[in-house]
């Protein structure tokens, strides 16, 4: 009974949920026929330019909705739904991240200190926000590539994650610092506890 009376069976469920649901989203984005809408936005060049409003300091462009009606698995995998959210790459990224989560969650719940492995865990959990920060920025460019193919140079992607990736990176950092940072602090700890 202490197991259900603990925060780490509130934490285990959630984490287990957010697997079940990722796994959920992949197999559903490989089975359903739904188009996919991706957010569009016009070069804003004389050319092409697409102004729904002039005014004496600002201009409002229109923005354009790319509907693929029948997308090929390889748009499922890469090409993210802007209107719906279903990016197979940013389910990919939170499976990866639950399960890791998973994982270091179970080590503080067997071993309260948690010295042995834990910066281990902090570390991949680290590297892989910063992998993800540069594949959504890969993905961003190869996303405007191929808007701007199947537009024929009329539209490019909006981006709409450039903030948070970098944001992402960022944090990565500061938690493969946090990780080296235990590491040292947990071995200064263990000697310690020999020489007393």
């Amino acid at each position: 009974m202490k197991f259900f009376s603990s925060y780490y069976f509130i934490y285990k469920i959630i984490l287990w949920l957010a697997i079940l649901y990722s796994i959920t989203f992949l197999i559903g984005a490989m089975v359903q026929d739904d188009p996919l809408y991706i957010l569009v936005r016009p070069p804003f060049d004389t050319q092409h330019s697409t102004s729904l409003l002039t005014l004496p300091g600002a201009t409002v462009y229109a923005m354009g909705k790319l509907e693929i009606a029948n997308p090929t698995i390889q748009q499922r995998l890469f090409y993210p739904d802007t209107f719906s959210d279903f990016d197979v790459v940013k389910n990919i990224f939170w499976l990866v991240l639950s399960v890791i989560l998973l994982k270091l969650v179970n080590i503080i719940e067997a071993d309260g200190s948690f010295r042995n492995i834990a910066f281990k865990y902090l570390r991949i959990l680290g590297i892989a926000l910063i992998i993800y920060g540069f594949i959504a920025v890969i993905q961003n460019a190869f996303m405007t590539e191929q808007v701007k193919m199947l537009t024929n140079n009329n539209f490019f992607f909006s981006q709409t994650r450039s903030y948070p990736d970098r944001l992402e990176v960022w944090i990565g950092i500061l938690i493969l610092w946090f990780g080296r940072s235990y590491k040292k602090a947990s071995q200064l700890q263990a000697e310690q506890d020999l020489t007393v």
